[in-house]
């Protein structure tokens, strides 16, 4: 059998500050006063606006001799020459080039959505030929599919049910009834220099990777907060939640002892994160009980700090909560004003899909890996333009974007990346049965896979220099860069997530089907257990403590008992599949690795922690011993 790793290699001008505060003092305000249809669009960008709609700061789509705005005005259309009218199209091109690379993937994921196929074997018709064939049938299947198909998970208690694995495994259990966030009466300190310390924080290990906030409005009310004290706003509520994260999340490492984090070298910022915490908590009813921008932010912040407590359920709620009001400030501002015309994205509009995206996919993940219903969320995703970046023209070459430009880049390549696991998971629960597979439902899931695999090379080619990376060829080093970091190991998710239906086949069944068939099968579960390795070898320990920690360690945990299953195998020669699969031969290693970095959270009950640590260590011993 061939070696499984063969072969298978329009933005308007940002406002000034304050003018944005003058404006409306909130951004939940200055929303309704920007209210974008709700009919999806196709988003282009000209790589030079005429005189008139730059003047008029409106999109122009570069028409030449006439753009379309003049055109339908019977303005006269013009276009400035020389000047350094040159420097901007070079620079404002090579940002319209990230765009709209990534803006069409993403309407190509999106519109990829795989119907369930009946098991009667007549599969012909339904099979696509390209993923053309599927872009038909979105608005259907999505409509249909996304409800039922996302309450599925091949998250890790659903691995557990493997015939590879002794019965009786208990789920991890991620709320002991018994850890709560304490709430101290003593208020934090306010002065400048501390709240400013805390937003750097906040900034350096969160906004970096989800902007839901402006951040020359959050300087204005941090110095409101330090010369006045905190009164029981949302603005407030929103400072406190800021600054809360920023206490408890940093760049240093971190140590669990039992079930309070403390930060190496600097324990004290534990308590004033629980006193900001408290501040917050007492004003979040008012935000629970408002439409607004600035309430949807406090809402969102509220999950976040949730997730760095290692709270998913509470983070659940929370983002759930965000995405409502998200939901409810769309619905009002559609009821208010019905036939406005279409304008420019403006920077509320940007705030708001930044809140939505953010809590989606946040959510989602939680969703999936506790298999929990679905949310409203899911069902106005479309209705909301893809979010502009920061307009590049103010550089000259690509190579040196600013670090705000090179972070929206980020989070636009994050969402593509969302959507298309979103379609792999409606792709892998429309296959999930529970009995061995046909001979034209397995062609038809190797088919998807090669569709899907395209998809994701063509988001890993779509990305810029400054956020690209290397795919993976062998062992994986640290990646220092947090964005690459973070990208790279989504890449590699859904690397193993589009192997793993593959994987659970051949670990489960025996299969009635021709040998080159099952060779094909084996060579791509073969290649998922490879990408499981290099999960773990991606991110081998928690470089800081941050919203990201429980996922981690549930998708690390799940490959380490993919891994362990795979080398379970052996002791059952029914199962035809796994005989032929290919084990890497240091996954031991690193296992054992990832548990050497899951050490610091062998005492910590929160989430489920302490469990998967356990777990690991159990099960590795347990198959030792079976090979004595």
């Amino acid at each position: 059998m061939q070696h499984p790793l063969q072969g298978y290699q329009d933005n308007p001008a940002r406002p000034s500050k304050r003018a944005r505060i003058d404006a409306a003092g909130a951004l939940g305000q200055r929303s309704s006063n920007h209210a974008p249809p709700l009919a999806p669009r196709q988003r282009t960008r000209a790589a030079i606006a005429c005189v008139r709609c730059r003047d008029r700061k409106t999109r122009c789509d570069g028409g030449r001799p006439v753009c379309g705005y003049c055109a339908r005005t019977s303005s006269a259309c013009q276009y400035e020459i020389g000047d350094g009218a040159g420097e901007r199209t070079i620079s404002h091109d090579m940002g319209v080039q990230i765009l709209q690379a990534i803006g069409e993937l993403t309407q190509l994921v999106k519109g990829t959505t795989q119907e369930a196929r009946p098991r009667d074997g007549n599969t012909s018709e339904q099979t696509p030929k390209s993923v053309l064939d599927l872009e038909q049938s979105h608005h259907t299947a999505t409509s249909s599919a996304c409800p039922q198909s996302l309450r599925f998970s091949e998250g890790l208690d659903s691995i557990f049910t493997w015939r590879v694995f002794p019965s009786g495994l208990d789920p991890i259990p991620v709320d002991d009834g018994k850890s709560t966030i304490p709430m101290p009466d003593e208020l934090p300190p306010v002065t400048l220099s501390e709240l400013t310390r805390l937003q750097t924080n906040y900034r350096q290990v969160v906004h970096s990777v989800n902007p839901i906030l402006d951040l020359d409005t959050l300087d204005y009310y941090v110095t409101h907060i330090a010369e006045n004290g905190f009164d029981w706003t949302t603005r407030a509520c929103l400072v406190a939640l800021v600054c809360a994260i920023g206490a408890i999340c940093h760049e240093k490492p971190i140590e669990t002892p039992g079930s309070l984090f403390t930060v190496a070298g600097n324990q004290d910022d534990v308590e004033i994160a629980y006193r900001f915490w408290s501040v917050a908590c007492k004003r979040l009813g008012r935000a629970m009980s408002q439409k607004t921008l600035e309430s949807a932010q406090c809402l969102c912040l509220a999950g976040i700090w949730f997730m760095c407590n290692l709270q998913p359920l509470d983070a659940w709620n929370h983002f759930t909560m965000a995405g409502n009001c998200c939901y409810a400030t769309l619905m009002a501002r559609k009821s208010r004003r019905p036939s406005e015309p279409q304008t420019p994205q403006s920077l509320s509009q940007v705030i708001e899909d930044s809140i939505f995206y953010t809590a989606y996919k946040s959510e989602l993940e939680i969703r999936y890996e506790l298999a929990m219903p679905g949310s409203v969320l899911e069902h106005i995703q479309d209705q909301l333009v893809f979010p502009s970046p920061p307009t590049p023209s103010q550089t000259t070459q690509l190579e040196s974007l600013d670090d705000e430009t090179v972070s929206w880049y980020y989070y636009l390549s994050d969402i593509a990346a969302r959507h298309l696991i979103n379609n792999i998971l409606k792709f892998i629960a429309n296959t999930n049965a529970g009995e061995p597979p046909t001979e034209p439902e397995a062609r038809s899931l190797l088919q998807n896979h090669r569709i899907f695999r395209s998809q994701l090379d063509a988001w890993h080619q779509s990305l810029p220099p400054q956020i690209s990376f290397p795919p993976p060829t062998s062992t994986l080093e640290p990646e220092p860069d947090p964005f690459k970091r973070i990208l790279r190991a989504r890449y590699l998710v859904i690397l193993e997530l589009l192997c793993r239906p593959f994987v659970r086949i051949c670990l489960n069944h025996h299969l009635s089907l021709p040998d080159s068939l099952i060779d094909e099968i084996a060579s791509v579960a073969s290649y998922g257990l490879q990408c499981c390795v290099w999960r773990l070898q991606a991110v081998r320990t928690v470089p800081r403590l941050d919203h990201g920690v429980w996922i981690w360690v549930r998708n690390s945990t799940a490959c380490s008992m993919i891994l362990l299953g795979a080398a379970r195998s052996s002791l059952y020669p029914e199962l035809n599949g796994a005989a032929r699969l290919w084990l890497p031969g240091n996954w031991r290693d690193d296992v054992l690795a990832f548990l050497s970095g899951m050490e610091m959270f062998s005492r910590e009950p929160r989430g489920g922690v302490m469990h998967c640590y356990r777990l690991i260590s159990s099960s590795l011993e347990g198959f030792q011993n079976e090979d004595t």
